[in-house]
């Protein structure tokens, strides 16, 4: 090595040449640096987040996850290897672990948008969707104009029949984005699980104004038109359906 030194300082040297080292993808020269700096002083959590990234970046993912545990015990406000575990730990399938790290890097940093999304992913995971629409909409607080956050709260309120919330949600984003005809479908959908189907057929309509080729919309429409007792319009829709998309007619019979 370079640097041999015998004080904390020499330490703080190591990191730094680490770093260097890292940032020119020589990352085994750089996790022998980070090896050698927590020799000196093994209480740096920089050091160890250091390690945790050179180690998975040389394959042994559980490695990193113990260098990047010890990091957080070394500093509990510091915010990255509590992120990096938890992203880990969802890599890695293990995503009770995953939680506890993402809500522990959002106590530290209330305004990490990433944590927020990953969480409520894997909350959905988890079965734990209330939790998991509670974790997006502070995403949404964070980025207001995130369309697809938006769609994540509709869809997942639809499911723990909270139509009010899909509603608006979709709507908000139908807002952003007037001529998504996906948008939209998914809100004639949220209609239709209300049975409100003369709205749901009039969104179908729009949606398949905007953009028709979608067979989707036709089939759902085809459905709802035969719950209205519209028989000709329904054999109808689920035909341009079939005719669109073969397989649906596999899937639907």
């Amino acid at each position: 090595m370079i640097y041999t030194p015998h004080e904390t300082s020499g330490a703080e040297k190591l990191i730094a040449y680490g770093m260097r080292l890292q940032s020119q993808g020589k990352t085994l020269e750089a996790y022998y640096c980070f090896k050698h700096s927590l020799i000196l002083n093994p209480n740096n959590a920089i050091a160890l987040n250091s390690l945790g990234t050179t180690l998975y970046a040389l394959g042994n993912k559980y490695g990193a996850i113990d260098a990047y545990k010890k990091a957080v015990l070394k500093d509990k406000k510091y915010a990255l290897p509590a992120f990096n575990v938890a992203v880990l730990y969802q890599l890695t399938n293990d995503i009770t672990n995953a939680v506890k790290y993402f809500r522990h890097t959002i106590r530290i940093r209330p305004r990490h948008l990433e944590s927020y999304i990953r969480l409520a992913h894997c909350l959905t995971r988890l079965g734990k969707c209330t939790q998991a629409i509670t974790a997006y909409k502070e995403a949404v607080q964070l980025h207001p104009k995130d369309i697809s956050l938006m769609q994540e709260i509709a869809s997942l309120s639809a499911q723990v029949f909270r139509y009010s919330d899909a509603e608006n949600y979709f709507k908000k984003a139908l807002l952003l984005a007037p001529v998504d005809a996906h948008i939209m479908g998914n809100l004639a959908l949220v209609y239709k699980q209300q049975n409100k189907n003369v709205l749901a057929k009039e969104t179908l309509i729009k949606a398949i104004r905007l953009n028709p080729t979608l067979p989707h919309l036709y089939y759902t429409l085809g459905v709802i038109y035969r719950e209205l007792g519209d028989t000709k319009k329904s054999t109808e829709n689920i035909d341009t359906a079939y005719a669109l998309d073969p397989s649906l007619k596999e899937e639907y019979g």
